[in-house]
C-alpha cells in the first residue's frame, strides 16, 4: 500500500472499511481512456467525439464549440434514434483496460460514473 501519511490505526481502519464495502467510487471522464471499442479503436475523448459526431452527421462546428452543443445540433438534424444507435455502436461492449479489473471487483458500496461506455461494467 502506498504511503498515505496515515497512522497504523488509521491504515487499519481504512483497510477494514474498504473490505466491508463502505466506500463509493466515482469514475470521471478519463477512466475509460484506455478502453478499446469493438472495432479495435481507442475510445474518443470529448474533442475527438465532437469531431466524429459532426463529421458523421454533417454538422458544422467551431473550434471552440462544446460537445453538448454539437450533440444537440446533431440530434436536431438527424433525430435521437440514429444518434443513439451510432453512439451505442461506439460505446457498447467495449474492451476495458487491464488495470480496471481489480477496481471492478472491489466491494464498493456504490459506483458512480460520468462515462457513457460500459467498460467498467464489462471489467
Amino acid at each position: 500500500m502506498p504511503d498515505l501519511g496515515l497512522t497504523a490505526d488509521q491504515t487499519e481502519a481504512l483497510l477494514r472499511a474498504a473490505a466491508n464495502g463502505d466506500y463509493h467510487l466515482l469514475l470521471g471522464a478519463g477512466a475509460s481512456r484506455d478502453s478499446v471499442a469493438r472495432n479495435g479503436s481507442k475510445l474518443p475523448g470529448s474533442q475527438d467525439l465532437l469531431e466524429q459526431l459532426a463529421t458523421e452527421f454533417a454538422v458544422k462546428y467551431d473550434a471552440d464549440d462544446l460537445l453538448w452543443r454539437v450533440y444537440d445540433r446533431v440530434v436536431q438534424k438527424a433525430g435521437a434514434k440514429p444518434v443513439y444507435d451510432w453512439l451505442r455502436e461506439l460505446f457498447h461492449e467495449v474492451i476495458p483496460p487491464n488495470w480496471m479489473d481489480p477496481f471492478a471487483r472491489f466491494p464498493w458500496q456504490c459506483v458512480w460514473t460520468l462515462n457513457v461506455d460500459d467498460s467498467f461494467e464489462r471489467a
